[in-house]
């Protein structure tokens, strides 16, 4: 299997969250609770693809990945 593309498009989706989506959602709050505002520079220093991305891979196997699993019947009647 190749599954070369589906780590791209979570790595490359995870950078987008961290990016573009954690800043917005910080300038968000801010509006309500002032110290998010805070968290706007922090979401762009903070690197979290060392957990998120395996985090997201483990999830992208589990349910999608690998559907042509061979299931094996032992040759014995019941």
């Amino acid at each position: 299997m190749d599954y070369g593309m589906p780590l791209l498009v979570i790595f490359i989706g995870w950078e987008i969250i961290e990016d573009i989506l954690f800043p917005a959602l910080f300038y968000w709050l801010g509006q309500y609770f002032p110290a998010f505002y805070a968290l706007i520079p922090v979401s762009w220093l903070l690197c979290l693809h060392p957990i998120a991305v395996p985090i997201l891979w483990m999830i992208y196997l589990k349910f999608w990945g690998n559907k042509d699993k061979k299931e094996y019947e032992c040759g014995h009647s019941h």
